[in-house]
Formats: structure tokens, sequence, C-alpha cells
């Protein structure tokens, strides 16, 4: 099996919807960066979800933050509070 066929195997397919607003600034920068639409989302999301490792180390040292995290997470499974 060649490189390209093994890679094209392990892609998964998600459908998206956005406000025409929002689909034509994703579609603007993407060519802006000489990106198809597609790549230009993936790369996006994968920056914004890179993190630092010190970031991290502190974020999993801190106690408190943890459980307020915790807290949260069962807050929005109740449907209390709101995403901002």
């Amino acid at each position: 099996m060649t490189q390209k066929a093994s890679k094209r195997q392990t892609l998964k397919n998600v459908t998206l919807r956005f406000d025409k607003e929002a689909y034509e600034l994703l579609v603007k920068a993407a060519k802006a960066d000489n990106r198809s639409l597609a790549n230009f989302i993936e790369t996006i999301t994968l920056r914004a979800m890179q993190t630092d490792p010190i970031e991290t180390e502190q974020i999993l040292s801190d106690r408190n933050l943890l459980r307020e995290m915790k807290q949260a997470k069962c807050n929005i499974k109740r449907g209390r509070g709101r995403y901002v």
C-alpha cells in the first residue's frame, strides 16, 4: 500500500455548518494562505489546540483550577451555566 493510500484511509469526514459571513471569511483567509478550505480549517484547529508543555504542567499542578474545571464540567452536563 502506498503512503498516499495509507493516509487516505486514516482521514475522516466532518460536516460543518457556517453562516454565510463566517464561511466567506474562512474562504478568503484560506485563499490568502494558499490553502484549500478544508486544509485551512484543519491547520487553524490544530494550531489552536497546541499547548506549551510548561503551561500544561502548570495547569495540571494547580489543584484548585482542576477542581474548578471538574465542577464546570459537571455543571455543563446538568445544563447549568452557559458557554462564552
